[in-house]
Order: C-alpha cells, then sequence, then structure tokens
C-alpha cells in the first residue's frame, strides 16, 4: 500500500486516484451512515410508548434514588428490541442510567395487547452488579 502526505497523491495515475477516492467515502460514509442509523433507532426507541410510561416510575422509585442517587439521569444509546404487528406485540428496553453515586441501567419488558401497552417487568442494575433493583410500576 503507497501512502502519500499532503497533496502527493494527486500524482498518482488515475486508478490509484479512484481507490483512494473510494477508500475515503467507505472511511468516511461509513460512520456517518452508520451514526444516523444509531441515532434514529434510539430516537424511535424513546417515542415508543411502553418506554414513555417507564420513565417516571424510574424517576420517583424509592430503590433507584437510593442506590444511583440524586439527579438520575438516562443516557444514550438505548439497547431496544421490538416485535409488533398491528395492535399487539413486545418490547425489551435496556436503558442506561446514572445519578449521583452510580451508574447502571434500566430494563423495561413490555406487551401490547389491543393497542395497550402494559410494562411486564420493570428493574434497575447496578454498573457490575447483578443484583436486581426493583422499580415499582
Amino acid at each position: 500500500m503507497v501512502v502519500l502526505g499532503g497533496m502527493g497523491w494527486l500524482f498518482l495515475p488515475a486508478m490509484y486516484r479512484a481507490s483512494k477516492a473510494k477508500v475515503l467515502l467507505i472511511l468516511i460514509g461509513g460512520p456517518v451512515l452508520f451514526g444516523f442509523l444509531m441515532v434514529g433507532g434510539d430516537l424511535e426507541s424513546r417515542r415508543m410508548d411502553i418506554y414513555v410510561q417507564a420513565k417516571p416510575y424510574l424517576f420517583t422509585s424509592q430503590n433507584a434514588l437510593s442506590v444511583f442517587g440524586e439527579g438520575l439521569r438516562i443516557g444514550w444509546p438505548i439497547d431496544s428490541s421490538w416485535k409488533i404487528a398491528g395492535d399487539e406485540g413486545n418490547a425489551a428496553f435496556d436503558v442506561p442510567i446514572s445519578g449521583s453515586k452510580a451508574k447502571g441501567r434500566m430494563i423495561v419488558v413490555g406487551t401490547k395487547t389491543a393497542g395497550a401497552w402494559k410494562i411486564d417487568d420493570l428493574y434497575a442494575l447496578k454498573q457490575g452488579s447483578s443484583k436486581r433493583i426493583e422499580i415499582q410500576h
């Protein structure tokens, strides 16, 4: 592989310049496209009714506040999976959270029946621990 600094690559034969342009497109375009896909998926997850329903329970949970501390915040990105067909479906979210004392994850699992979402499971995990922190819902 030939690496030329500055504008030296302009003096390469046309076939090498075309190759370099393709490489640059892949190196720059790939991460940009990946970023758009990640942000788009994350924003869609944050708009889902089941996630919107679960957030207030986290912020008012005495269990979560005692472990994570004040100033509880939701991070990025949300890891989610869902399968929805019309008025039926299910979803699961793994949401990064942090407070003044600790970091962790909020786990939300829900089912959609007849168009309405129901939270089936809602808990948090402190970073470095597998002990469930129940969030009342």
